[in-house]
């Protein structure tokens, strides 16, 4: 749904339930994995999280939903970092379609479409936690991806250290 179409009450539980709730749940447990040295945060977040400049038909009217994840994706790799020295691991796992009522209870019929069953989101999590790696995509076989979009990141990071406006913003 347009995001100037949902009800506030909708797009208020929503953020509530995908970011609020697990930052107070990993708020709440991580003092005392950091304080034995041990244990791990697993957090659910959406390859959604990454389409805010993906504009085709096929995707939904998704602001709210896929800014809520875009967060959990942020807040855990930010939260990976500041774990790693403390023993403590995070993973965040950012599945595709899977095999859920999540769609069914919208009314949609994805029937037809490759869904990933959730025992495989849920075993593809505890191999990445294993493996060290912190962004989990249950369907993606060549991690060089997710490097190349770290790279990205980090170059467009660095472009806000240059304090001088771009031309193309001058004229």
């Amino acid at each position: 749904m347009p995001f100037v179409d949902l009800p506030p009450e909708t797009a208020d539980e929503l953020v509530k339930l995908s970011v609020l709730a697990p930052v107070m749940i990993i708020r709440a447990a991580l003092p005392g994995m950091v304080k034995r040295g041990d244990g791990a945060v697993i957090s659910v977040s959406s390859l959604l999280a990454v389409s805010g400049g993906v504009d085709v038909a096929i995707l939904p009217k998704r602001a709210v939903y896929a800014g809520s994840k875009a967060f959990m994706l942020t807040f855990m790799q930010l939260l990976a970092v500041e774990l790693k020295e403390t023993g403590v691991r995070a993973v965040v796992v950012c599945p595709g379609q899977v095999k859920t009522e999540f769609h069914s209870r919208q009314g949609i019929d994805l029937s037809q479409s490759p869904r990933m069953e959730p025992e495989d989101v849920v075993r593809a999590s505890l191999v990445a936690l294993a493996q060290g790696e912190v962004i989990c995509v249950p369907a993606l076989e060549d991690r060089a991806l997710l490097e190349e979009h770290a790279r990205a990141e980090m170059n467009l990071m660095m472009v806000g250290r240059n304090a001088v406006l771009a031309d193309r913003y001058t004229k």
